[in-house]
C-alpha cells in the first residue's frame, strides 16, 4: 500500500538529515562542500517525509549536457530508506524533479535529466526504467572512486523531456477539452 508522503524542503538549517540519509543509503561518503552547493538552489532538493519522519531525499543540479552541451537536470543524489522502498516514497521525489521540468516557470528550459546508477543496482535501473529513463553510452569505470570492483562501476541514464513534453501538452489540451465539454453541459 503506497505511503502518505509529504515533500519538504532541504535548508541551511536541516541540512545534516540530508547527510544522515546520503550516510544511510548511499555507498559514498559525499564531501561537506556536497552539502553546501546542494543548498544553492533549494528548489532542487527535497525531502520525502511520512508521519514526520524524513525517509528520503532527492538532491539535483543544473549543468550542462556533455552531449550538445544544452541545459540539463543531474540527479546527484536520490534514495529512501530500506524500510520505505517500494511504497511510492522515490515516485513522489523523482514526480516531484519531473514536474519541476513541466512547469514552464521553474525549469522548462531543461532538455534532459540524466545520472548515474551502480552497475550491480538492477533495482534502481528498473525503477528509473518506469519513468522512461535509458541507458546511453558505456559503462563509467570508475566512477565511484572509493568503491572497488563493480560497485565503482556506474550506469548513465537518461530521459529526453522532449517526447515527454509532446505527453504532457496532449494530456492538458485533452484536460481542458473534457472540462470544456463538461462545461457546455453535454456530459461527455
Amino acid at each position: 500500500m503506497p505511503l502518505k508522503v509529504t515533500l519538504a524542503t532541504v535548508n541551511k538549517a536541516n541540512v545534516g538529515q540530508l547527510r544522515v540519509l546520503n550516510t544511510t543509503i548511499l555507498p559514498v561518503r559525499y564531501s561537506d562542500a556536497f552539502y553546501k552547493d546542494v543548498l544553492k538552489d533549494e528548489k532542487l532538493i527535497r525531502y520525502a517525509q511520512h508521519n514526520d519522519a524524513t525517509i528520503g531525499a532527492v538532491a539535483c543540479r543544473e549543468e550542462k549536457s556533455s552531449e550538445d552541451g544544452g541545459p540539463s537536470l543531474y540527479v546527484m543524489t536520490l534514495g529512501v530508506l530500506a524500510p520505505y522502498r517500494r511504497l511510492k516514497a522515490g515516485h513522489a521525489l523523482l514526480t516531484y524533479v519531473l514536474d519541476l521540468c513541466r512547469d514552464e516557470k521553474a525549469l522548462a528550459h531543461i532538455e534532459r535529466i540524466h545520472l548515474h546508477v551502480q552497475v550491480s543496482n538492477d533495482d534502481a535501473i528498473a525503477f528509473y526504467a518506469k519513468y522512461g529513463f535509458a541507458v546511453v553510452g558505456d559503462v563509467v569505470e570508475n566512477y565511484y572512486v572509493r568503491l572497488e570492483g563493480d560497485d565503482g562501476r556506474a550506469r548513465k541514464l537518461q530521459l529526453d523531456l522532449g517526447a515527454l513534453r509532446a505527453v504532457w501538452a496532449a494530456a492538458a489540451a485533452g484536460a481542458e477539452a473534457a472540462a470544456a465539454g463538461a462545461a457546455a453541459g453535454d456530459g461527455n
